[in-house]
C-alpha cells in the first residue's frame, strides 16, 4: 500500500491502525469458502463462490446424449436445466400413448433413426436430407452447409411415430420455408418451418385410424391473420374439403365432423397474430367432451356430443385442401394420437414442448413411468486444480436422474451409487501424507461386507479408505490393519452413519491414532492404524471397481480431499457450513440458521480451539466478510470463540430504501445472519467488511464516513446503525472495525449509505441480453434496480470483442431506487458473430462497462468455423469448411483484452487441435484469419 493511499483515507484513528488494516485487506488470499486449500472439491452446490464452471457432465440413458449442467444464481444444482435435457427430451419414448403421426424439428423418440426433413435449395433445386445432432436437435450445421446463402424449402417432413406417414409437398411454389436467404427460420430461438399462406402446406398419404377419439397437437405461431388460420387437420372427401373428418381447428373454433357435416365449439383463445408461439392441443371423444388447451391451460371443455368420423383422407399441416384455410406463420411440431392421451401423457408432452421451444407457463406434473434416467460421466473439481472425477463406462456411471425424477437425499440433489457397479475415478492426483477426507453421504444398505465411500489409490487396495466394515465405520491403512469404530460402544452413531445422510470426515494424524474419523462432528472410537499415501482415488468404489463387493450403496452429495491434516477449527467450520446447508445436527456446530431453509448459504466464519489452532485472518462470503488479527485485544481470545455468518440466495446485487434509519438513504438488499460465541464474554475487536467486487459489481466505494454498518433483529424488521464502528475504504472494500460487544448474535447485518452521490452503493445492472429477431435485427435489453448520478448508456458493438464502435445511446434515469427497463434495437446487425456491451456513463463522465453478450447471425461467416469442446478442460478442436474458408492462414489465442498469447500458422488440414491447458482458467478469444477474412470465437477454459 502506497503512502499516497494512506493520506487519502480519512479516519479518526491512528496511522498505525490504518496501516494494519490496509496490510490485512491487501494480503492474499482472501478465503471466500471454508474448503480453501482443498486438493480437490466436488459438490452439487457451489462451495466456492468464485468458481465459474459447471457441476457435472451427464449422459441421458434414452439416447446416450451428453451435456454439462451448471448452477442456479443461488449456487444450487440447476435442476431445471437438468430436467429440460433429460426429462424434456424424446417425449414419445416416455409416454404410453402411441402417436398416429409425429413431425418435429427435434428428435421425438429415442429409437427413431431417420431424418428430420428433406430440404430443396433455391439455387439449383437439389434436395438433401437433414437429420439430428447427437443431442437430438435439428442439424443446423448440415442445413446451413447445404443451403449456403440461398433459401431452403421443405419437401418432406418425416414422420417419427414409426408409422411411415411422412408429410410431403411436391410443388415447389407450395413448399414451406426453413431457410431464408441463408438465415434459418427461428421462433423463440429454435428452428421453425415458415408457412407463407393458403397455398403452402404439407400432406401425408391418406390413412384412417381415428375412431372413438382423436387428438391433434402442435407448436405454432401466426404471423399474419388470414380469413382462417389452421395448424393441422383431416378434411372430408372431394366437394367437402372444408369439412373436418374427424377434427379441425382454426381461429377460435374446434370443429368435429364426419366429412359431410360439422359441429363447432368455440374456445376462449384465438389462433391469430396476437398470440406468441404456443403449444396447442385439441381433443375429441366420439360421445364425450371436446377439449382444447393452450400452453397447458384449458381453453375449451364442452360436454356436447358430436359425431366424428375418419374418412381415410390425408393429414394436412399448415393448409387445408379447400384453399380457403391455411397458415401464414410458423410450425415447429405436429403430433396426432388416435387414442386420447391420459392427462399425465398430454400434460407431460406439452411441458416438454414448452421446455424445448422456450414457452413459459407450462408446469411439470406427474412424470410418466417411461421417463428417462441420466448418469454422471464427469463431476467437475471446483478447487481450481482441474482434478475432475470421471467414469467413461456407461454401466459404471452413478445415477443423477431416475425415471425422470432427480435423485434426492433429504430434499437435496444427491448422486446415487448402486453398491454393485458404480463409481467415479481420479487417477492422477498425488495424495500425500498427511491428508484429510470429507463427505456428505448416505449408506442405504448393509450387506455385511466392506463398503468403501472413498478409496485412496485408483488402481489397487494398497492404501487407505473411508467406509464401512461389517456395520462399523472404518478406515484402512493399506498394511492389512483396519481401524474402526466399535459398534457396541457407539450404537447411536452407527445408526446415523448407515441410515441417513451424514457428514463424515477423516483426518490424518501422527502416532498411534493414525486416521481420525468423525460422523456428524463426533469422533469415533479408534483401535489402531496409520495412514499412508496414494495416487488417485475413487468415489464409491474399491480399487478400480475390481472388487464389486466393496462398492458403496447409497448417495453422495459432496466430497473434499485435502493434502493436509485439517485443524480442529477448520474442520468445525467446514462441517458447520455443511450442517447449515444440508440441515444436519452435528455435535460441533458453530452456526444455526434462523430456519432450515433460510440464511444457510455460503456459511463461513472465524474461530479458535486453542492458541495454536485458530482461523482468523480474512474470511469472506459473497459480498461480506469478517477478519480478525492475532493481537491480544482482538476477538479470538478464548478457546471456543467463534463468529459465523450466512446468507440467503445471492440475488443480483441491488439496493433497497426500506426499513432504514432516518439518516440512511440506501442499503444493500442482501443481509447476513451472524452467530457469535464469546466464551469469556470479553469481546475484542474485529472487522466486518463489504466487498463490492465480491458482491458482483465493478463500482468502487466513495467517501468512507457516509457508510454505516446496520443490523436488525428479524429478517423483515427495521435496521439500526451499529454503534462504535470505525469505517475505512480500502480498494473496493468498505471496512467497519468494531468491538465484538456491539455485534449481537442472531441479528442480520448489511451496509447502508447516508449520501448516494459521494458514497454510492452499487448501481446495479440486473441483466443485459441480446437476441436475434431476424437476419438484420438484434434486440438489446437491460434492467437496473438502482442508479446514482447515471447519465446515459452507450451501446457498443464489436466483431472481435476487442475493437468496439457505438451504435446508439440511451438516456439513463440519473437517480433511481426502483427497477427500470431499457432497450435498443440494432437494425443493421452484422452478418457474423457480434459482441455487445454497455458503457454506463455517469454525470461526471466516469464510466464502467457491462459484461458482454453475443449473438451469431445465422447468415454470417461464423458458420464456417466449428470449435469444440467449449467450454474445454485443456484442448480445443477447430473444424474448417474449406469450400467457404479455402484453408485458413493462421490462428491466434488472445485474452479477453485482445492481448495475443499464441500465434501459429495453419497447415493444410480438415481440422486442428490447440492445447491451451497451460493457461489459467477463464475466457479467451480464438481468432482465425484467411486473408482479410477474420472469425473470432469466445473460448472458456475451465479446470
Amino acid at each position: 500500500m502506497t503512502l499516497n493511499l494512506v493520506l487519502r483515507i480519512k479516519l479518526s484513528c491512528t496511522l498505525a491502525l490504518i496501516i494494519l488494516i490496509a496490510m490485512l485487506f491487501n494480503s492474499a488470499p482472501f478465503f471466500a469458502q471454508v474448503s480453501y486449500g482443498a486438493g480437490a472439491t466436488y459438490s452439487l452446490r457451489k462451495t466456492i463462490p468464485t468458481y465459474t464452471g459447471n457441476v457435472m457432465q451427464i449422459r441421458r440413458a434414452c439416447d446416450n446424449a451428453t451435456t454439462t449442467v451448471g448452477f442456479t444464481s443461488c449456487g444450487e444444482l440447476d435442476t431445471v436445466a437438468l430436467k429440460k435435457f433429460v426429462v424434456g427430451s424424446n417425449p414419445l419414448s416416455s409416454i404410453t400413448t402411441s402417436a398416429a403421426a409425429a413431425f418435429s424439428l427435434r428428435k421425438l423418440r429415442c429409437a427413431y433413426a431417420g431424418n428430420a426433413i428433406t430440404v430443396r435449395r433455391s439455387s439449383d433445386n437439389t434436395t438433401s436430407n437433414i437429420g439430428f445432432t447427437a443431442n437430438g436437435d435439428l442439424d443446423t450445421t448440415a442445413l446451413k452447409t447445404f443451403v449456403g446463402a440461398n433459401s431452403g424449402f421443405v419437401t418432406t417432413w418425416f414422420d417419427q411415430s414409426g408409422n411411415g406417414r411422412n408429410a410431403t409437398q411436391a410443388t415447389a411454389g407450395s413448399q414451406p420455408r426453413i431457410v431464408n436467404a441463408g438465415a434459418i427460420e427461428y421462433q423463440n430461438g429454435m428452428p421453425s418451418i415458415r408457412f407463407l399462406g393458403l397455398t403452402h402446406g404439407l400432406a401425408t398419404a391418406a390413412f384412417d385410424v381415428f375412431d372413438a377419439s382423436a387428438c391433434f397437437n402442435g407448436v405454432a405461431k401466426v404471423n399474419t391473420d388470414l380469413t382462417y388460420n389452421a395448424i393441422v387437420s383431416k378434411t372430408g372427401v372431394p366437394n367437402n374439403h372444408n369439412i373436418p373428418a374427424p377434427l379441425d381447428f382454426y381461429n377460435n373454433q374446434v370443429i368435429v365432423g364426419n366429412g359431410t357435416g360439422a359441429t363447432f365449439f368455440t374456445t376462449s383463445q384465438t389462433f391469430n397474430s396476437s398470440q406468441p408461439l404456443g403449444v396447442w392441443t385439441f381433443q375429441s371423444q366420439l360421445a364425450g367432451n371436446k377439449t382444447a388447451f393452450l400452453n397447458g391451460s384449458s381453453i375449451l371443455n364442452s360436454a356436447t356430443a358430436a359425431t366424428h368420423v375418419d374418412v381415410n383422407r390425408p393429414l394436412n399441416i399448415g393448409a387445408r385442401n379447400d384453399a380457403v384455410t391455411g397458415l401464414n406463420g410458423w410450425i415447429s411440431e405436429v403430433i396426432t394420437f388416435a387414442t386420447l392421451p391420459s392427462t399425465t401423457d398430454r400434460a407431460f408432452l406439452e411441458w416438454t414442448q414448452g421446455q424445448y421451444y422456450n414457452i413459459g407457463g407450462i408446469t411439470l406434473g406427474t412424470i410418466p413411468a417411461g421417463a428417462p434416467s441420466a448418469f454422471v460421466t464427469t463431476w467437475f473439481d471446483q478447487s481450481g486444480n482441474g482434478r475432475d472425477v470421471t467414469q467413461p463406462t456407461a454401466g459404471n456411471q452413478p445415477r443423477i436422474v431416475n425415471s425422470g425424477a432427480v435423485s434426492l437425499q433429504n430434499g437435496r440433489p444427491a448422486i446415487s451409487l448402486d453398491g454393485s457397479s458404480t463409481w467415479l475415478i481420479q487417477s492422477a492426483m498425488n495424495v500425500p501424507q498427511p491428508y484429510s477426507l470429507n463427505a456428505i453421504a448416505t449408506r442405504t444398505a448393509n450387506n455385511g461386507a466392506h463398503q468403501r465411500l472413498v478409496n485412496i489409490s485408483a488402481t489397487g487396495d494398497s492404501y487407505g479408505y473411508m467406509g464401512v466394515y461389517n456395520g462399523d465405520y472404518a478406515t484402512f491403512n493399506g498394511n492389512g490393519v483396519a481401524t474402526w469404530n466399535d459398534i457396541a460402544a457407539c450404537t447411536p452413531l452407527t445408526a446415523v452413519a448407515l441410515n441417513s445422510q451424514a457428514i463424515m470426515t477423516m483426518v490424518s494424524a501422527t502416532g498411534a491414532t493414525g486416521l481420525i474419523p468423525t460422523v456428524n462432528g463426533t469422533t469415533l472410537n479408534l483401535k489402531n492404524g496409520t495412514s499412508v499415501t496414494g495416487t488417485g482415488f475413487l468415489l464409491g468404489g474399491a480399487w478400480g471397481g475390481s472388487n464389486t463387493s466393496q462398492i458403496w450403496p447409497g448417495t453422495l452429495s459432496e466430497f473434499h480431499i485435502f493434502t493436509s491434516a485439517l485443524s480442529t477449527t477448520r474442520k468445525n467450520l467446514l462441517e458447520t457450513n455443511q450442517a447449515a446447508h444440508y440441515s444436519k445436527t452435528i455435535s460441533n456446530n458453530k452456526y444455526t440458521p434462523p430456519s432450515s431453509t433460510t440464511y444457510n448459504l455460503y456459511v463461513n466464519g472465524i474461530g479458535r480451539e486453542t492458541a495454536t489452532d485458530s482461523v482468523g485472518g480474512t474470511r469472506s462470503t459473497v459480498g461480506m466478510g469478517i477478519s480478525v488479527t492475532t493481537a491480544a485485544t482482538a476477538f479470538l481470545k478464548d478457546n471456543g470463540d467463534y463468529l459465523t455468518y450466512g446468507m440467503n440466495c445471492r440475488s443480483t446485487p441491488h439496493t433497497s430504501t426500506s426499513n432504514l434509519p432516518a439518516t440512511v438513504l440506501q442499503r444493500w438488499e442482501n443481509d447476513w445472519y451472524i452467530n457469535k460465541t464469546d466464551v469469556g464474554s470479553n469481546s475484542g475487536t474485529l472487522s466486518i467488511y463489504f466487498d463490492f467486487s465480491d458482491y458482483g459489481v465493478a463500482m468502487s466505494p466513495g467517501v468512507a464516513s457516509n457508510y454505516v454498518l446496520m443490523n436488525r433483529s428479524s429478517s423483515s424488521g427495521a435496521f439500526a446503525i451499529v454503534a462504535g464502528t470505525t469505517v475505512t475504504v480500502v480498494g473496493d472494500r468498505v471496512i467497519f472495525t468494531v468491538d465484538a460487544a456491539n455485534i449481537t448474535s442472531n441479528f442480520y447485518y448489511t451496509i447502508g449509505t447516508r449520501n448516494t452521490s459521494s458514497s454510492p452503493l452499487p448501481i446495479e445492472l440486473v441483466s443485459f441480453n441480446c437476441n436475434t429477431i431476424d437476419p438484420k435485427t438484434v434486440e438489446l435489453k437491460w434492467t437496473t434496480t438502482s442508479e446514482s448520478n447515471s447519465s446515459y448508456f452507450d451501446v457498443e458493438r464489436s466483431t472481435d470483442a476487442i475493437n468496439y464502435q457505438s451504435i446508439g445511446k440511451v438516456t439513463a434515469a440519473g437517480i433511481s431506487v426502483t427497477t427500470l427497463h431499457y432497450s435498443l434495437t440494432d437494425n443493421s446487425a452484422l452478418r457474423e458473430i457480434s459482441y455487445y456491451r454497455l458503457k454506463c456513463v455517469d454525470i461526471d463522465n466516469t464510466y464502467k462497462y457491462s459484461p458482454l453478450c453475443s449473438v451469431t447471425n445465422q447468415t454470417g461467416g461464423d458458420r464456417d468455423l466449428n470449435v469444440y469442446p467449449n467450454p474445454t478442460n485443456g484442448s480445443i478442436t477447430v473444424d474448417f469448411d474449406h469450400s467457404a474458408y479455402d484453408q485458413p492462414d493462421s490462428y491466434s489465442i488472445m485474452d479477453i483484452t485482445g492481448k495475443k498469447i499464441e500465434v501459429a500458422a495453419i497447415r493444410k488440414a480438415n481440422s486442428i487441435t490447440i492445447d491451451i491447458s497451460a493457461l489459467q482458467p477463464g475466457v479467451y478469444l480464438l481468432e482465425v484469419l484467411k486473408g482479410s477474412k477474420k472469425t473470432v470465437k469466445k473460448i472458456t477454459l475451465q479446470k
